[in-house]
């Protein structure tokens, strides 16, 4: 659970046999203050870009090991090529 900029939220992962792999789904509960509502599609677009880009970094780091590139995370919002 989270609470900040006028919202509150909660995170919650599922790990669901998928094949000879796993399948990682993300979900997400976001309540905004009422002032803030008129605004609820474009904050659930950004978290939906956030949260892919969060899923391909735990993808990345499950598959390989590695740690992905940690510059982008900060600035996924600005980044318009993902």
């Amino acid at each position: 659970m989270w609470v900040g900029g006028g919202m509150k939220g909660t995170l919650t992962y599922f790990f669901n046999p998928a094949g000879e792999g796993t399948e990682l789904v993300q979900h997400v509960e976001i309540e905004t203050h009422r002032l803030m509502r008129p605004f609820d599609p474009v904050i659930a677009k950004m978290y939906a870009r956030a949260a892919r880009y969060r899923l391909d970094c735990i993808k990345v780091i499950l598959e390989t090991g590695r740690s992905p590139d940690i510059g982008k995370i900060k600035w996924w919002h600005l980044n318009r090529n993902r």
